[in-house]
């Protein structure tokens, strides 16, 4: 399947922009970003006073540093059977070891050949990779994780961080009442806004994480119209609060500054906005990665569900990456993120999952609960529903560029509960299974699944191509989503109708920038 990695090179991501059009410009240039030969970019307003934010802080060291790479320390070759302990074997010897000055312990490199799992493999302290020879098919030249049985009900198969936690408390930081906290002064701190004014900042530091959080006030389910869940149970109060996981840049007085924006309009007046440190109990890891490297599932038939359910998982990860590696035949998720910040999930392929074709199935790149911050770059999904989905109010700016989604079955879109801040840049549909199709959504989901509602706020599709397909945009209350510079059947119109969000039609050869994420990159 290494051949589809140069997909996106062949097909060429280019700037095709045949919309439905509410402004027009003759530039080529947006009204909304103006960029210069410096590369500095101008942010302008749209008609209800909000700016695209900016999504370039996604992804390893918020996209300021190029992924390390860690010596081997450890290699190994298969072994007949089960390698689950021989390759968790190796984890904890270098798990053992002390972290070297630079972060990091090192790499465990499986040499080629056909390694079957009965169990999972645990990285569980930072510092560590995980490295193959090559994600191709065949074991002889490359590196193939093969999950076989179902020991593990809904098992997933590499897990960095903990493993499934059974105390939500631990993992629902939204949930802890901190011992030291304070609150945000400013009556309004506006969408892309890096810094603002609290109570008391005495008791935090720099480099610091913290969690801004945004209570679910009845004032604020009041002004959203409590999720607009079309007549199903309606949001309650506390239950999406609006969560940003953040560290400190800078401290003046009483002002904060942070290390990447907000992606919602924090309102005062609607609610008041915690900030606290980050909770201490939440063990962490960074620098660790998987690379280079194939994840497969046995299974019996094309709907079987008792094999691998998600293949990569990042559970309260920091700085963490999965490079050139390709997973197949999971139920759910080739690669998922949740609880973690700054993941970069790059030159990747989630191919063909094996379930029924039904919902919580078919994930290919998964944004879950608590996933801020990550990156899926150069990516590629096959034959899944939902191949680049996010969503709950605890995800934000999360990027998803370059990447290539073929014959999906549903859409790519944010899923539920007003995450903020999705960005799909530069992304191409190909083998579309049915003309005018849905394939990617910003919008209000109503009373689906458990009341989804309202699924994003001021989310971007810039320079999708859609195909033949259909692009539905919504404007929710108090906020936007946009869609710019992109080809397909741009509307409002589904399921559930609301407004249109704003819609861009560039009438030029080009858009200018073509990648919003690579050109707010280039200005930092």
């Amino acid at each position: 399947m290494n051949n589809y990695l140069s997909i996106l090179f062949f097909l060429g991501i280019l700037p095709f922009i045949k919309c439905t059009s509410t402004q027009t410009s003759s530039n080529g240039q947006t009204q909304l970003v103006k960029t210069s030969m410096q590369n500095d970019i101008t942010y302008l307003q749209d008609k209800d006073g909000f700016v695209l934010p900016d999504f370039s802080y996604a992804g390893y060291k918020n996209g300021e540093k190029e992924i390390p790479t860690l010596p081997n320390k450890i290699k190994l070759n298969p072994i007949e059977g089960d390698n689950t302990a021989h390759i968790q074997a190796a984890i904890d010897v270098l798990a053992s070891k002390p972290l070297e000055a630079n972060g990091f312990r090192g790499a465990v490199y499986l040499s080629a050949g056909l390694y079957k799992i009965f169990g999972q493999i645990h990285i569980h302290a930072s510092g560590i990779v995980l490295r193959g020879a090559g994600n191709g098919e065949f074991p002889s030249s490359n590196t193939i994780l093969y999950g076989v049985g179902d020991s593990i009900a809904e098992r997933e198969l590499i897990v960095f961080g903990p493993l499934k936690e059974k105390n939500p408390k631990m993992l629902n930081f939204d949930k802890v009442q901190p011992a030291k906290s304070t609150y945000i002064k400013d009556n309004i701190v506006a969408v892309g806004s890096r810094s603002f004014e609290v109570a008391d900042a005495s008791f935090f530091e720099l480099g610091q994480r913290i969690v801004i959080g945004h209570t679910c006030t009845k004032k604020w389910l009041e002004a959203v119209n409590y999720g607009d869940t079309e007549g199903n149970k309606a949001w309650q109060e506390g239950q999406h609060p609006i969560i940003y996981d953040r560290r400190i840049k800078k401290i003046v007085g009483n002002k904060i500054t942070i290390d990447a924006p907000i992606f919602y309009t924090l309102n005062r007046q609607l609610a008041t906005t915690h900030v606290y440190p980050y909770p201490p109990f939440r063990k962490v890891i960074n620098h660790v990665g998987i690379e280079n490297l194939r994840i497969d599932s046995s299974y019996e038939h094309p709907e079987d569900e008792n094999h691998v359910h998600n293949s990569v998982i990042f559970r309260m990860c920091e700085d963490a990456w999965a490079t050139k590696c390709v997973a197949t035949h999971f139920v759910r998720a080739g690669f998922g993120v949740e609880f973690s910040r700054q993941v970069s999930i790059l030159n990747c392929q989630a191919l063909d999952p094996i379930s029924k074709i039904e919902g919580a199935r078919r994930y290919n790149f998964e944004f879950r609960q608590g996933a801020q911050l990550v990156l899926v770059q150069d990516c590629y999904a096959r034959n899944g529903r939902h191949h680049f989905v996010g969503g709950r109010s605890t995800c934000s700016g999360n990027v998803v560029h370059r990447c290539v989604s073929d014959a999906a079955y549903g859409n790519s879109e944010s899923h539920l509960h007003w995450a903020t801040g999705l960005l799909f840049d530069s992304v191409k549909e190909i083998n579309v299974r049915k003309a005018d199709k849905v394939l990617l959504a910003l919008c209000n989901r109503g009373s689906w699944g458990h009341s989804h509602g309202w699924s994003c706020a001021h989310c971007v599709a810039w320079n999708y191509d859609a195909a033949e397909g259909r692009i539905v945009v919504q404007q929710p209350p108090t906020a936007q989503n946009y869609c710019i510079g992109c080809r397909g059947n741009v509307t409002n119109k589904w399921t559930f109708e609301h407004p249109i969000g704003y819609i861009e039609e560039n009438n030029a050869s080009q858009l200018s920038p073509i990648s919003l994420y690579e050109a707010q990159l280039n200005a930092r």
